[in-house]
């Protein structure tokens, strides 16, 4: 598999008509008759107020696919339906003024062929905000074990999911939970030996809810899962218990481990990040969600030997590199790959990995520690935000939970314990879940809110 930052983008959009904001030329230009089709990679495209980013745009031309340089070699006319919002450039470059919406269209000097996207400009900097009653989506309920939550998303019928490590006897399963964000735990499913479910997505498919999330974990001396290879897809059903051999559509790549799944299904993207075999490199892998998910499935001898059962479990130990039937993601070429080195000047990867999100061409990495539910320090939360390119646009901590003063009038914990567990951006808000804890040393959920429109 190749390595490189931008390995290809496959687009789509929607053709449009707009009132040009800049020059629009009658005279012809050196691709009047060279370009055939103009395709950006997202329906939206999300930049923040002071970021200026070159559009993921490729040209489909006679002799083959490339993509947009800022060099405009075949002339093209860039225009904008809000320039106080989005401003572009003659070569292309859009800039973020302020929050709000404009539409981008791009066309061929000869005016036949063209392109647009939703440009969306956000605020980066709400997470520097202290904590208000406002900013708190839920907080307050235990899961269905007295165990921190792992991850979390947003479902369109109006729920939340959570994942969650079973204790004590039941510490082999995920649990993963449904609930409304103000009210206990309505159901769960149960998936033995499964892993951690360090990241889950939610996708809707008709009436039916499904969940992205690890599989195929191993268990280390404590009794502990974790390592997923693979990544099922899952109809939530309540009451259900499956092993990883009774789940029906596995994703797979060669060589690596610890896989997690986040979704952009309105613009049909879907993000892996993973570790390699000796844990020296992270990466985000990127496909078109419907290419993936159109794979055959195959049969395949996993990288690594597991073990499962044994201790608690109920099930006899076995240790083994099983074969799975598995749609081998490393038949299809990544529209991206972004490799995230273990040390890194820019400090992304420090902390520990808490969760990531992919939305509408931006990748949001989560990460931070709780504080030991002592009390004597702030617990730790810093979210960071890269495009599809491997860029930082923007590191923020989340300044909300290093007042332990407030956290406890706000009824949140009382001593300051609020490890982060999970990120979701859903319409330009953003939730960035915690796994809060007082010294009662109950595990409950907190999620805070931040509407990154500026509203």
């Amino acid at each position: 598999m190749k390595n490189n930052v931008l390995t290809r983008i496959l687009l789509t959009s929607a053709l449009c008509t707009l009132a040009a904001c800049g020059s629009d030329s009658d005279g012809e230009g050196p691709g009047d008759t060279a370009v055939d089709n103009l395709r950006f990679t997202n329906r939206t495209f999300d930049i923040y107020t002071g970021e200026q980013a070159l559009p993921d745009l490729y040209l489909y031309t006679g002799t083959g696919t490339e993509a947009y340089t800022e060099d405009n070699p075949y002339g093209l006319t860039w225009l904008t339906s809000a320039p106080a919002i989005a401003p572009v450039s003659a070569d292309g470059i859009i800039r973020g003024e302020a929050p709000g919406e404009a539409r981008l269209s791009v066309r061929t000097p000869d005016k036949l062929k063209q392109a647009s996207q939703t440009i969306r400009v956000l605020k980066s900097d709400m997470l520097d905000s202290p904590l208000s009653r406002s900013m708190i989506y839920t907080s307050g309920h235990m899961l269905r074990d007295n165990s921190v939550m792992q991850s979390f998303d947003l479902g369109a019928d109006g729920y939340m999911y959570c994942s969650q490590v079973g204790r004590g006897t039941n510490n082999h399963n995920v649990i993963l939970v449904r609930k409304k964000a103000d009210a206990a735990y309505e159901s769960y499913m149960l998936l033995p030996f499964a892993g951690h479910g360090n990241n889950i997505a939610v996708e809707q498919d008709g009436a039916d809810t499904y969940i992205w999330t690890g599989s195929y974990g191993t268990r280390n001396s404590a009794g502990d899962y974790g390592l997923s290879q693979t990544i099922a897809r899952i109809k939530y059903t309540p009451g259900r218990t499956l092993k990883p051999s009774e789940c029906h559509e596995h994703y797979w790549l060669p060589r690596r481990r610890n896989l997690q799944a986040s979704l952009d299904a309105d613009n049909d993207i879907v993000l892996f990040w993973c570790v390699n075999s000796n844990y020296t490199a992270r990466y985000f892998y990127i496909y078109r969600l419907s290419e993936v998910k159109a794979l055959p499935e195959t049969p395949k001898q996993l990288s690594f030997a597991l073990t499962w059962g044994g201790m608690n479990s109920g099930e006899k130990e076995v240790s083994e590199t099983p074969t799975v039937v598995v749609k081998d993601l490393s038949q299809l070429e990544p529209l991206a790959t972004i490799v995230m080195p273990e040390s890194s000047q820019l400090t992304v990867g420090t902390q520990g990995n808490q969760g990531h999100d992919v939305k509408n061409g931006k990748i949001y990495y989560y990460e931070g520690a709780g504080n030991n539910n002592d009390g004597a320090a702030p617990s730790t939360a810093t979210v960071t935000v890269i495009d599809f390119r491997g860029n930082r646009i923007s590191r923020h901590a989340v300044a909300a939970i290093a007042d332990m003063n407030a956290l406890s009038w706000q009824g949140l914990t009382t001593t300051g314990f609020m490890e982060p567990e999970g990120i979701k951006l859903h319409d330009g808000v953003l939730y960035c879940g915690f796994a809060s804890r007082s010294s009662d040393d109950i595990r409950r959920v907190a999620v805070l809110q931040y509407d990154l429109k500026g509203k």
